[in-house]
């Protein structure tokens, strides 16, 4: 099935409040699988962030991806890998937010990496973490997956707590880089 004609997943999370400058603001997150409609807004998303990006993850700097929007909707359409499952984050006013992906291990095909990025702009309104709870609701229900873990570089307290809100437990330091700290959460058995 071509990217052109494929299903297009939607996962909508439940309203949530969150305190912006003294006020309460409601918002909701929806994952929607990468696709060639959003492709040109996705990549507008990642190009704009690149120097934000790059402040906790080196990679983005030392191997960069998608230098252009043709390059990027490119590998929508020619996928390297079918077990990397990317989303799109979006608000509840529909503006794009951010975008996050889950890549199923092939040794272990129960057992996945998440990862995650949000807009400079768009951070500190817990869309991360509505995006991993959706990620996670996901991998148990549909993909019927056991685990989850999740590199993360130490200093990047935002997604240190994302995880930890999420239910994931520090399991050690990666041996290559010790920047990077390993997180797992056990999944649930599906309902």
């Amino acid at each position: 099935m071509s990217p052109e004609t494929q299903d297009v997943i939607r996962l909508t999370g439940e309203s949530y409040e969150y305190k912006q400058a003294d006020k309460v603001a409601h918002d909701r997150v929806t994952l929607t699988s990468y696709n060639l409609k959003d492709a040109p807004e996705i990549f507008a998303l990642i190009d704009r962030n690149r120097d934000f990006f790059t402040q906790y993850d080196h990679r983005w700097t030392d191997k960069p991806k998608y230098q252009t929007v043709e390059q990027f909707t490119d590998t929508i359409k020619n996928p390297e890998d079918q077990n990397i499952h990317y989303f799109f984050i979006r608000n509840a006013k529909e503006e794009a937010v951010g975008g996050c992906r889950l890549k199923v291990d092939e040794d272990d095909p129960k057992s996945a990496e998440i990862g995650y990025f949000i807009d400079q702009a768009q951070t500190h309104k817990r869309y991360a973490s509505r995006a991993v709870r959706l990620i996670i609701t996901y991998a148990t229900e549909e993909l019927k997956l056991q685990k989850i873990k999740a590199f993360v570089n130490h200093e990047n307290i935002g997604s240190v707590t994302t995880l930890e809100r999420n239910g994931f437990e520090f399991t050690g330091i990666d041996p290559e880089d010790p920047t990077y700290h390993w997180y797992e959460h056990t999944l649930p058995n599906p309902k």
